[in-house]
């Protein structure tokens, strides 16, 4: 066999199969273009669906029992357990957010407790001003009552010390009692 020989029989065989790829392609195309073959598609489609989700659905609680008996968790199981712990994680997110808020609110009761605290001590320590204060004053007046009951009676007057004296009632003054 010659070159010339070899490359028509190649070129004849390219010719043929090109030809029927045309023809496959043509009886394809007008096939798949027909209602019957939509029918038939879709059919075929339905059926495989059905049966693809029963087969699946099957396949699946068979997976479910046979990790049961292994006491491993399945899919659901993994998925609710995920489910609660982004429960519990929402929770103590929230627990969080409400014990930041309480703590606020301890540190400004806190700081007001110290103001008050702060004020009672100025407060107190005014009263204890004026309070030595009324008993100079008072210690003074005496003195003075002391002198004018001596001028009086040409006498000295014996008036006990005021720290021997029995306290008064507080509160009102004497002229409105």
């Amino acid at each position: 066999m010659s070159e010339s020989s070899t490359g028509d029989i190649f070129a004849t065989w390219r010719k043929a199969l090109d030809s029927q790829m045309e023809t496959w392609s043509k009886l394809m195309a007008e096939s798949m273009g027909t209602e019957a073959f939509a029918a038939a598609l879709g059919r075929q489609m339905e059926t495989y669906l059905s049966t693809h989700g029963q087969l699946q659905k099957r396949f699946m609680d068979v997976m479910e029992q046979y990790l049961k008996s292994l006491n491993l968790p399945s899919r659901n199981d993994l998925a609710r357990l995920a489910a609660q712990v982004g429960a519990v994680e929402a929770k103590v997110d929230e627990l969080d957010v409400r014990d930041d808020e309480v703590v606020a609110q301890l540190q400004a009761i806190q700081s007001s407790v110290e103001a008050i605290h702060a004020h009672l001590d100025a407060s107190e320590q005014a009263r204890q001003a004026a309070l030595r204060d009324v008993h100079a004053a008072l210690a003074a007046l005496e003195a003075r009552l002391a002198q004018q009951a001596e001028a009086q009676e040409g006498r000295p007057a014996e008036t006990p010390p005021a720290s021997e004296r029995p306290e008064r009632p507080r509160g009102r003054p004497r002229a409105q009692r």
